[in-house]
């Protein structure tokens, strides 16, 4: 075997280790939970809805703001939308069990 090609494949090895290895110290020593990270972009992504809906209303009133959240409904990822009044009652949609999620 040529010399040019042990070292190139001794190359190869350590960089398919060194991979192996920040893999594994990275799954090992996460910082923090994927649920976590799940939950908290979730939860940014509903602050930007909330926003936009606020604008929305307040620029352009109720009717814009029926068909703004029709279409976030319609959309692929969002299959519930509720927005509540200030005294908990259902202003779009339909709130059931809210006591569910206290």
């Amino acid at each position: 075997m040529k010399l040019f090609l042990k070292i190139f494949l001794w190359f190869l090895t350590a960089i398919a280790i060194m991979f192996g290895v920040i893999i594994f110290v990275t799954r090992t020593f996460q910082t923090e939970p994927m649920f976590s990270r799940w939950q908290r972009a979730a939860r940014n992504q509903m602050s930007i809805y909330g926003g936009t809906s606020t604008q929305i209303y307040d620029g352009q009133g109720d009717a814009a703001l029926r068909v703004y959240l029709t279409r976030l409904h319609d959309s692929e990822t969002i299959k519930e939308i509720d927005l509540l009044d200030s005294n908990g009652g259902a202003s779009i949609g339909e709130v059931t069990n809210l006591r569910d999620f206290d």
